[in-house]
């Protein structure tokens, strides 16, 4: 009977753990997509500083600029994937889990 509780008590606490795990993923995934659609708001120009001239300066602020983005655009990218695996595994971790609940109730 002991036995029994306990591994109903653990299939219990892995659904739980599994669908925090899906809510939390997709709470990301929608942060992700709400910064996407939302437009960038344009650079501040920079003035350079005394001595310098403005073309080699505002040269190298917009190849800042791009790897700025660029390495932006690859963070996102390993969030959704990071999001999207946890969706996934959590999404199956459940599914097997409850199946498991609901044939142990149905065999008595």
């Amino acid at each position: 009977m002991l036995k029994r509780d306990v591994r109903r008590l653990y299939l219990y606490a892995v659904c739980l753990f599994s669908l925090i795990v899906m809510l939390v993923s997709l709470v990301n995934l929608a942060g992700i997509v709400t910064e996407a659609a939302m437009p960038v708001p344009p650079p501040v120009p920079l003035r350079p500083p005394p001595g310098e001239s403005q073309e080699g300066f505002q040269a190298q602020a917009e190849e800042e600029q791009i790897l700025q983005m660029a390495w932006e655009r690859r963070a996102k990218a390993a969030q959704v994937a990071r999001n999207g695996t946890a969706l996934v595994v959590g999404g199956f971790l459940y599914l097997s889990h409850w199946r498991l609940i609901r044939r142990e109730e149905s065999d008595g």
